[in-house]
């Protein structure tokens, strides 16, 4: 693979007076991001990847892992592969044993309970065996953060185990396209950092501004996605999976969205809270990132999406409040889930 790179502050990189900062998003650096296949192995490409940004764990640090669990039980493209986490927890021990595997309850309709998703996707043996914490945000105590929107501020609940503990936070996404959303990667990943399942719902309506400020939470994050699988035509939770065999390894979590957007093959202006995020951050392009490869003739997974009839009511509650509260809460949303899963199949 051909280097490239674009280091536009090369003077701020290692400034001295940086002081850290409260978060990791405060620390002035080039953006880095590795691209690999997967022929060397999860834990050989991790390695590189981490060499390659830079990325280290201190000794005894203290280490989320954030993987995308969306389903009862493990499905390719849907969710994060459990070798690929089992393989990064072998990583992460070779510095701390200060790890925790990280997820929520489901926030559907229909929600499942993560503690069952940890069991049958074998993450409760993984724990035990490597001596990991596993963390259901649902189950432990949630504080308030601020949303910006315009000129009003709103609270958006928060984890205090992230704000009080985490010392790195690591999402673990795979690449996959989105009925609501457009695509789903790297900072939509958090989305279940609003432990409360039912709260989800009354803010999507406002998704890219809380999905922005709990991304902006985040102590020293970084991005390790699982291209083992990819995701197309439907999703987040069934569509057809397709074999990429790569992985990307970032210390950006808004530049490896935009890279998702020019790998999948969709406009960032399509993806709403993506575009909303770089505006944010002053973002226009992949100039100022640094990368190991030509982005010029790296090759794409062209995703797709198609709606049926039967995702636009979940799609026009996503984006009003008021039909969510039909939809969700109002004395008639029995009826009317009723009368959809007579025309749709429930996902799980």
């Amino acid at each position: 693979m051909n280097r490239q790179s674009s280091k536009l502050f090369p003077a701020l990189e290692n400034d001295p007076s940086d002081n850290g900062g409260v978060l990791g998003w405060e620390k002035i650096q080039v953006p880095k991001l590795y691209y690999t296949d997967l022929t060397a192995g999860y834990e050989d490409c991790l390695r590189r990847g981490f060499e390659y940004t830079g990325i280290t764990i201190r000794s005894g640090e203290n280490v989320f892992v954030k993987p995308n669990l969306t389903y009862p039980t493990y499905q390719p493209g849907v969710m994060t592969s459990p070798k690929l986490i089992e393989a990064l927890v072998v990583y992460l021990k070779n510095f701390t044993d200060k790890i925790s595997l990280c997820e929520a309850d489901s926030g559907g309709y229909n929600p499942f309970r993560m503690d069952e998703v940890f069991e049958r996707t074998g993450l409760t043996e993984l724990s035990r065996r490597y001596g990991v914490r596993l963390i259901n945000f649902s189950n432990v105590e949630a504080m308030d953060i601020p949303v910006k929107n315009g000129s009003s501020t709103f609270p958006a609940p928060f984890p205090k185990v992230v704000k009080e503990e985490c010392e790195r936070f690591i999402t673990v996404p795979v690449f996959k396209v989105h009925l609501n959303t457009r695509i789903s990667v790297a900072l939509k990943n958090q989305w279940a950092l609003i432990p409360i399942p039912a709260k989800r719902l009354d803010l999507h309506p406002s998704f890219s501004q809380v999905i922005y400020a709990v991304n902006k939470n985040l102590p020293n994050p970084m991005a390790i996605v699982d291209g083992t699988f990819g995701l197309t035509r439907t999703g987040p939770l069934r569509g057809d999976a397709v074999a990429l065999n790569s992985m990307v390894v970032s210390d950006n979590l808004f530049y490896t969205d935009l890279f998702a957007t020019q790998f999948m093959g969709v406009s960032r202006k399509a993806v709403h809270h993506i575009d909303y995020a770089l505006r944010q951050e002053g973002i226009d392009d992949l100039s100022a990132l640094e990368t190991n490869m030509n982005l010029g003739t790296l090759p794409l997974f062209r995703s797709r999406l198609e709606r049926e009839w039967t995702d636009y009511p979940g799609l026009l509650c996503f984006k009003s409040k008021t039909l969510a509260y039909v939809g969700y809460k109002s004395p008639l949303a029995k009826s009317l889930h009723w009368l959809l899963y007579k025309f749709r199949t429930p996902f799980y």
